[in-house]
């Protein structure tokens, strides 16, 4: 009996209750908007579910990954920066 499953809406409360990055928290007004996939893909080479391991500093089942070093910090800003140009050159041509 002590082996008993988590479910989903158990898993989902204790990931919840993770601690939240200062990166995920600098980015906080941006999260739903940003596909950090391609992100992830296009600005890093590296794969999908990378950059959102880096910006929780969890993985999907809660435990700890390595944050964002400075370099990928500065990276990302770049990423964030290049993003906010070409979103600004679309909204020029409406």
């Amino acid at each position: 009996m002590g082996n008993r499953k988590e479910t989903i809406s158990e898993k989902i409360e204790r990931l919840a209750n993770l601690p939240c990055t200062e990166t995920k928290k600098k980015l906080s007004s941006i999260l739903l908007l940003v596909n950090w996939g391609s992100v992830s893909l296009d600005y890093f080479g590296k794969g999908h579910s990378w950059l959102y391991k880096k910006i929780d500093g969890h993985d999907t089942d809660g435990n700890p990954t390595e944050t964002l070093t400075e370099e990928e910090l500065g990276k990302l800003k770049d990423a964030l920066k290049d993003l906010a140009k070409k979103i600004n050159e679309c909204a020029e041509k409406l």
